[in-house]
């Protein structure tokens, strides 16, 4: 999958708080992934809007401090994060690597496409509001932890270093786990890729960090931390020779993965380091605490929380790897989903309709007329599911006017009197006849955006109804009647019924690639 950190970031510095999961998952699926329109389209979806225009380098210093750009390095077209300083100078950066060059060198480089967004200025904080969140709750759990420490005890000077140097161990374990997971973290990453021969993935993932196969390293850190931070909290004495022993054994898993990465891998993962620090540092103490006694009890103690964080963090993590492949499997399906030639294969295998006579009803009207392009919707008053799929018409509408036309049809019987909504379609019906299709369109969306409420609606339109009103809704629903379209919404669309597999939101994406 691509890396698309510096896209996340040019949405970041414009206060945009958007996750990379969400990001990555939206891109990879789309139909025309990597092209910068799939990148355009991701905002449209993730509701930020964005132009993408050809700009003529004589204009370069009237565009935006921050834009997206296609530059061409080594007779390669890429998109990069530029930024413009105040000396002059453009930083530009891409998945890989960030550079700083004079505005000239930028010039010969770049292809004069760019795609430019507004600041989100609802919210000053959503830039680090993410990430603030867990700031927040990890110095939260922390500082629990030494509360309830200190609370239980009146600890000497080794068993503060012992008990925090076990909360740090257990903090490193987690990022650990978190990469072994796939979960990366963009900090993380920054300090694991400092060295020249430095990746903390690829120790983490490698086959030499495993234990029978299946245990990893990063695991029996956690449940090693977190045995000792539960003991401590406990009030159990560390300062014991069988902790000692325990230790030594850590000690002897250390040298193992210095000996791992400096002559096997031969790459350096700075977590793995600073948990082999924590441990010689644990060693240390338990060596210079003047250690006096050795209890058998200790012993079972010590299997007894490291047996139950076993089960425990290996359970946690089984359920962890399974929401990590889910992840996986929604990007693979919404890959399949939105293939066109997929698409077209289930449109085609649908029922078909002979439209034409649809030309000749009334009906709520979307976008530029052109009856090459007509989507029908067919949408009912009393409908929950219509709410949303009037909004996704509009959408289509709005997002290619010169082109998409939708017209809105109601499936709702005029013979059925005790239809207590059958009034609210015949006053939007004599709306369209006597004000137009404009003041239709908006008496629909106010229906749809108070929820189905009748009463309130009908503060704002007074139920309305004639002869010609009534009219038109017969025609439109006997032509669903005959058409054996039993439910809404429904979408006709290229004169097939849109198949249950797919959303009326997903049309964007057949729609847009068409065009």
């Amino acid at each position: 999958m691509n890396d698309y950190k510096h896209i996340i970031k040019f949405l970041n510095d414009n206060k945009y708080a958007i996750s990379s999961d969400e990001f990555n998952k939206q891109i990879s699926s789309h139909p025309d992934h990597p092209s910068l329109y799939s990148i355009t389209d991701t905002f449209s979806f993730l509701n930020i809007e964005s132009v993408s225009a050809k700009v003529p380098k004589e204009e370069f210093d009237n565009l935006p401090e921050t834009f997206l750009a296609i530059v061409n390095e080594n007779n390669r077209q890429i998109i990069v994060y530029v930024k413009k300083k105040s000396d002059g100078q453009i930083i530009y950066s891409s998945a890989n690597k960030i550079k700083k060059i004079s505005k000239d060198l930028f010039l010969e480089i770049w292809e004069q496409i760019v795609v430019a967004i507004d600041p989100n200025e609802s919210s000053e904080d959503n830039k680090k509001s993410i990430y603030n969140n867990w700031m927040v709750l990890g110095y939260t759990l922390t500082s629990l932890l030494a509360i309830l420490y200190f609370l239980n005890s009146n600890p000497s000077v080794s068993s503060i270093i012992f008990f925090s140097t076990s909360i740090m161990g257990l903090i490193v374990s987690i990022f650990i786990v978190r990469e072994d997971l796939g979960l990366h973290s963009e900090t993380i990453r920054k300090i694991c890729n400092s060295g020249k021969n430095s990746d903390c993935v690829d120790v983490i993932t490698s086959k030499g960090s495993f234990v029978a196969g299946t245990i990893s390293l990063g695991d029996l850190c956690i449940i090693y931390f977190s045995s000792l931070v539960l003991i401590c909290l406990n009030r159990i004495d560390v300062f014991d020779y069988i902790f000692l022993i325990n230790s030594f054994f850590s000690i002897v898993l250390s040298i193992y993965s210095l000996y791992y990465q400096a002559f096997v891998i031969k790459k350096w993962c700075f977590l793995c380091l600073s948990i082999i620090f924590i441990l010689a540092i644990q060693f240390t103490v338990l060596i210079y605490s003047g250690l006096s006694t050795f209890n058998i009890d200790s012993i079972f103690v010590l299997i007894l929380y490291l047996s139950l964080m076993s089960f425990l963090w290996l359970g946690t993590k089984s359920r962890l790897k399974k929401l990590s492949q889910l992840k996986n499997l929604e990007i693979d399906f919404l890959k399949l989903k939105r293939n066109k030639k997929i698409f077209q294969s289930l449109l085609k295998n649908e029922k078909s309709f002979y439209t034409d006579d649809l030309s000749e009803i009334p009906g709520l009207e979307l976008g530029r007329a052109s009856e090459d392009s007509m989507i029908y919707g067919v949408l009912s008053p009393s409908c929950h599911h219509c709410i949303s799929a009037f909004k996704t018409y509009n959408e289509l509408a709005n997002t290619s006017p010169d082109n998409q036309h939708i017209k809105i049809l109601f499936n709702l019987n005029p013979e059925n009197k005790e239809n207590e909504y059958l009034k609210v379609g015949r006053t939007i019906i004599d709306i369209l006849l006597k004000k137009g299709n404009a003041a239709a369109l908006t008496a629909l969306n106010e229906w749809y955006e108070s929820g189905l409420d009748i009463v309130l609606w009908n503060k704002s339109y007074n139920f309305q109804e004639s002869e010609e009103s009534n009219n038109i809704l017969r025609k439109q629903y006997y032509w669903c009647r005959n058409n054996e379209i039993n439910y809404t919404p429904a979408t006709i669309y290229q004169n097939h019924l849109l198949p249950l597999e797919f959303q009326t939101s997903d049309l964007k994406y057949f729609i847009e690639h068409e065009n």
